[in-house]
C-alpha cells in the first residue's frame, strides 16, 4: 500500500498475483484518460527497518532475478520500500546491470555470484521523483519508436536502390 500511494496518478497499476516470477506489479503511463502503451514491471521488496539517513541505501539482490529483468524490452524496476521510513526508492534493473554492474564492476565476476549488491540514489524516491520514473517509462518507448526510424529508413534506401535498377 505504501509503495501504491506513492505512484502518480498517470500510472495505472495492475497486480500480478500469478506464481511469483519476480514481477509484482506492471505500470501503464497515460496521457489523462488516454492509454499510451508504455509499460513497465516492477518487483517490489521490502523492510520494517528505517532506511539509514542521508546514504545511498543498498540491497543483496538474487543475480537471478537481474537477468529475469534483462530479458525484458520494457523497463523493470525494483521498488524497495521502508515501513518505518515511510519511503520507497527505484532503480531500473536493466539500465543499472548495463551502467553500474557491466561497467564498473567486472561482468563475469557479478553474474557468477548468487546476489549482488545493488544501491538506490537518493534521487529515485519514489515520492519526489516519481517524474523520474515516467520519463523512463516513456524513454524506452521512443528508443524503439528511433531505431523503427532508422530501420524504415534502411529498407527505403535498399528499395530505392532496387527500384532504379542497383544491386542491393
Amino acid at each position: 500500500r505504501l509503495v501504491l500511494q506513492d505512484l502518480p496518478p498517470e500510472l495505472l497499476v495492475r497486480s500480478m498475483e500469478e506464481r511469483d516470477y519476480g514481477i509484482d506489479l506492471q505500470l501503464e503511463l497515460f496521457d489523462g484518460t488516454n492509454p499510451t502503451g508504455q509499460m513497465a514491471l516492477v518487483q517490489v521488496k521490502g523492510r520494517e527497518k528505517t532506511f539509514p539517513s542521508g546514504k545511498e541505501v543498498g540491497l543483496n539482490f538474487p543475480v537471478k532475478t537481474l537477468e529475469y529483468a534483462r530479458l525484458f524490452d520494457m523497463p523493470f524496476f525494483v521498488f524497495y520500500t521502508s515501513l518505518n521510513s515511510k519511503g520507497t526508492y527505484f532503480p531500473w534493473l536493466q539500465r543499472y546491470a548495463n551502467a553500474v554492474l557491466d561497467v564498473r564492476k567486472n561482468q563475469d565476476k557479478w553474474r557468477s555470484q548468487t546476489n549482488v549488491k545493488i544501491y538506490f540514489p537518493n534521487a529515485n524516491k519514489l515520492d519526489t521523483g516519481a517524474a523520474m520514473l515516467k520519463n523512463y517509462i516513456s524513454s524506452q518507448r521512443q528508443r524503439r519508436d528511433a531505431l523503427d526510424v532508422f530501420k524504415i529508413e534502411g529498407e527505403l534506401r535498399r528499395f530505392g536502390k532496387l527500384a532504379l535498377g542497383a544491386k542491393p
